[in-house]
């Protein structure tokens, strides 16, 4: 019997298909009509925003209903038969007019009589060939005569396009199962700003009319609505798409959305019909650049000085020194394509730097003495890094003298030469892995013996210097018992790792044995000044940092103990030496002081600046007690005597000063003030104006004016003698009083740098009046400006220039006392002749507090003499105050 296909043609299947999805449609389009066309206008009325403005219970009542109408249909439409397969296919026989099934026909297979199958199934394909289509039956009109049933899609449409792009986020806040407060989108308050980076240093930026805000990259956009609960998540279009912001609740009225700006964007906040947008233009972070303008030299103090050129746009936070030893076949293109060694400048963060110098301390770097490929790499706020172009320069190392402390350095070297893995141990030993200390063997196979040779021969080397010490050499029993444990620390060591430390230790034994217990205690005073340098730097809990200063202190504290005690017998001894000066212990306890106030306040800029002054200083006390020094540029004692005349153009001076201060804190004030009005704050109206504050300026440069003249007029009565003559710098003094002025007002106040430097020491009493007329002069041309910020600039640089003209006035009756043959060192003695009279003198014994409270009793006493004039009570009473 001949095989029949079941399948009906394509054509015929196709019409199938459709025929059952017209006959479902009739079927269950008048039971759903009526939900479906509730959820329809629910839906679009979610769409435009309405259940944003009428909010519940109205919102909720229409959600209710939609709920309801939908599960009356679902169960009415599950009591519907569904209709099949065969159905549709009557469906398409009824529709041509067709009897006895001829589709049917089609897919049946002969059962009786199989000879007339054939002619059979032929008559039933060409009746199906009169199939052309789908009859249909109205489904809807019946129930809506007025085609209702197109409001729904026109107003989904509509919807769409009128809130395209927030269409799911208000479905979504439509059907929460929350409470909707009503809301009036009109009456809903907008504010915005950027919250730049940190690192930028850039105060907030707001908003203005035309709602454009300018913005780093990395910066927080702020939004906040106010007069209205429960509003909806606003979106941000950035360059990586579009994303709604979770807002948070500030109060019951109030809320707040903040994103991180990665990029050009907007920010959308959609209620209702209205829409509030920001555009936000991001201005990405360029990277920064630094070139090294001079070739490195080497200081008087074994320092690597390099001297740059740095800018970045928003300041470079940290200068890096990479090196590479420089090898056979090295070239500088390729040098740092591999390890490098990376040292911390530990430069201040700046924005622009020009012929900075860098000074660095490399003596106690595994590379110190070797020749190197160098480049500078300036590293900023967001991480990104600038580099300059590679120089060759050779790392300075310290020269030693004294022969032990070669040696230690020569072992020293040869630990650092052999850095490396130990050489795997030999088997046979069970315990060689314990962790429990059972292994105990001292033999050279399991220790020493796996080390590298540079290593072994150190241990040797130790080993003969300390094994028949000679008393000459080893006169500190300190150095010895170092020495003693560096060796058996190599002897007995299992791996590389437990020598780790060793480096160290051998380079504050040489420091020890060439420099004595002086040269360790500012070696202490040195790390401890870097601890708290780096604890500031990355602002370290105030507890850390006061364990650091207190450190710190106590190091100082030991060190100039130890200078005077170098001092005192170099002095018994004939050597002339001098203890530490007077003025510049009060100088060394300003700094302190400074260095904690500036941490207390927050200013790390100015803490770390008076820490380096303070180094500064300290070593340029070593320098000046140092043998030969003589005690040079020690600071005038003060026993001196002056004229009446002179010391009241001092005090006049000092007045002078004092006023030009005052003008730069209420230039300062001005400044702020000026700044809260462009942001819209309410300013605190106790500034001057800036024609009142440039006539301030005008009378303090008439008072210098006339004080210089006075001044001229007095040296030039003298015979031989011109303005400003006999004021240079002979000693160290100048060079350390200039170190402690650079930066500022005062070392904790972080301003920038004072453009007086490189004036100072070598600066007569005329330069320095000069320099300080003009700045004043600059000073008052800003101020008719309006430009406060040129202004305190200038005022700064006048201040530093007074200063100078104080420090070169003081010079002068130094060197007039010297004439007379009557200078006194720094602790108060009459220098000159051994047979003087105070060649014996025994030193003050009254400490400083005794001192000072005498002072501040002499003060009192004055002050309360009611002859005075006003002008030296006001002066007096200024006097009091800073004591």
């Amino acid at each position: 019997m001949p095989t029949v296909s079941p399948e009906l043609p394509p054509r015929l299947t196709r019409l199938a298909r459709l025929a059952r999805a017209r006959l479902i449609w009739e079927c269950y389009a008048p039971t759903l009509a009526l939900s479906a066309l509730a959820l329809s206008l629910f839906i679009a009325a979610s769409i435009l925003g309405l259940w944003e403005v009428v909010g519940d219970p109205l919102r909720a009542l229409a959600l209710l209903v939609v709920l309801v109408l939908i599960g009356r249909g679902a169960v009415a439409a599950s009591r519907l038969p569904i209709p099949t397969r065969s159905d549709a296919l009557r469906r398409l026989e009824a529709t041509a007019g067709l009897s006895h099934r001829p589709l049917d026909t089609l897919q049946d297979q002969a059962v009786l009589a199989p000879d007339l199958w054939p002619a059979h199934r032929e008559r039933a394909r060409d009746q199906s060939a009169a199939i052309r289509r789908i009859g249909r039956t109205p489904a809807l009109s019946p129930i809506d005569r007025y085609g209702l049933r197109f409001v729904a899609p026109i107003l989904m449409i509509l919807a769409l396009f009128l809130a395209w792009g927030f269409g799911t986020e208000r479905l979504r806040r439509s059907i929460m199962p929350t409470i909707l407060p009503p809301t009036n989108p009109y009456s809903v308050t907008f504010e915005a700003w950027i919250d730049p980076p940190d690192y930028t240093g850039r105060p907030p930026i707001y908003a203005q009319g035309d709602l454009t805000l300018q913005a780093p990259v990395g910066s927080m956009l702020v939004v906040r609505a106010s007069g209205a609960r429960g509003l909806p998540r606003p979106r941000f279009t950035g360059p990586n798409g579009a994303r709604f912001l979770t807002p948070e609740r500030l109060g019951r009225n109030g809320t707040e959305v903040r994103t991180l700006i990665d990029g050009s964007g907007t920010l959308d906040w959609r209620i209702g019909p209205r829409l509030k947008r920001f555009t936000i233009d991001a201005t990405p972070d360029a990277p920064p650049v630094i070139d090294s303008t001079n070739p490195p030299e080497t200081d008087k103090r074994d320092r690597l000085v390099l001297v740059m050129d740095a800018v970045d746009d928003y300041g470079v936070d940290r200068v890096l020194l990479e090196m590479v030893e420089l090898t056979d076949g090295m070239n500088a293109e390729t040098a740092f394509d591999g390890p490098t060694t990376t040292v911390d400048t530990d430069t201040p963060p700046f924005a622009q730097a020009s012929d900075r110098s860098l000074k660095l301390d490399l003596t106690r770097h595994p590379l110190a003495g070797r020749k190197v490929i160098a480049r500078l790499v300036a590293v900023d706020g967001a991480g990104q890094h600038g580099v300059s172009e590679p120089f060759y320069t050779t790392v300075p190392d310290k020269i030693f003298v004294e022969p032990l402390a070669k040696a230690i350095i020569e072992h020293r070297g040869l630990l650092l030469a052999g850095a490396g893995d130990y050489a795997p141990p030999p088997p046979g030993h069970p315990d060689m892995d314990a962790s429990d200390g059972s292994f105990d063997t001292y033999q050279d196979e399991w220790r020493m013996g796996r080390a590298p040779a540079p290593i072994q021969r150190a241990a040797l080397l130790i080993e003969a210097v300390t094994v028949a010490p000679d008393p000459a050499l080893f006169n500190d029993p300190v150095v010895y018992i170092g020495l003693r444990h560096a060796g058996k620390s190599i002897r007995y060591a299992r791996s590389a790792e437990a020598l780790n430390g060793l480096p160290d230790h051998l380079w504050k034994l040489a420091i020890r044995a060439e420099f004595g217990v002086l040269g360790t205690a500012l070696q202490e005073m040195q790390e401890a000044q870097q601890a708290l340098n780096e604890g500031i730097a990355r602002r370290a809990p105030q507890r850390e940092i006061d364990a650091l200063f207190t450190r710190y202190n106590q190091a100082v504290d030991a060190y100039m103990e130890e200078l005077r005690r170098n001092a005192t017998i170099a002095d018994s001894e004939g050597g002339g030496g001098d203890g530490p000066a007077l003025g510049s212990v009060d100088q060394i306890q300003e700094l302190l002081d400074a260095i904690e106030e500036a941490n207390r306040i927050g200013d790390t800029e100015g803490a770390r600046r008076a820490l380096t002054q303070l180094a500064e200083l300290l070593e340029n006390l070593q320098l000046q007690l140092s043998p030969g020094g003589g005690g040079e540029g020690g600071e005038p004692s003060g026993d001196s005597e002056m004229s009446e005349e002179m010391r009241q153009q001092l005090e006049e001076l000092a007045e002078s000063l004092g006023e030009q201060r005052e003008l730069q804190d209420e230039t300062r004030q001005a400044e702020r003030d000026e700044f809260r009005e462009q942001i819209g704050e309410t300013p605190t109206g106790e500034s001057q104006s800036p024609e009142a504050l440039a006539q301030r300026q005008a009378e303090i440069e008439a008072m210098i004016e006339g004080l210089q003249d006075r001044l001229g007029d007095e040296s030039g009565d003298q015979p031989g003698s011109q303005p400003g003559d006999a004021l240079q710098d002979e000693g160290g003094a100048g060079e350390q009083q200039g170190g402690q002025e650079q930066g500022g007002d005062t070392p904790g106040e972080g301003e920038a740098e004072q453009g007086g430097q490189g004036f100072g020491a070598d600066e007569n009493a005329d330069e320095a009046f000069g320099r300080a007329r003009d700045a004043m002069r600059d000073s008052e041309a800003a101020l008719g400006r309006g430009d406060l910020r040129g202004s305190r600039q200038a005022q700064a640089e006048a201040i530093d220039a007074l200063r100078s003209a104080g420090d070169a006035l003081a010079r002068q009756l130094e060197n007039d006392a010297s004439a007379d043959g009557e200078a006194t060192d720094p602790l108060g003695r009459q220098t000159g002749t051994l047979d003087s009279d105070n060649a014996e003198a025994d030193i003050d014994p009254r400490d400083n507090a005794e001192r000072s409270r005498e002072i501040i009793e002499e003060l009192r006493r004055r002050a309360a003499e009611a002859e005075r004039n006003q002008q030296e009570q006001d002066y007096l009473e200024r006097l009091l105050k800073r004591f």
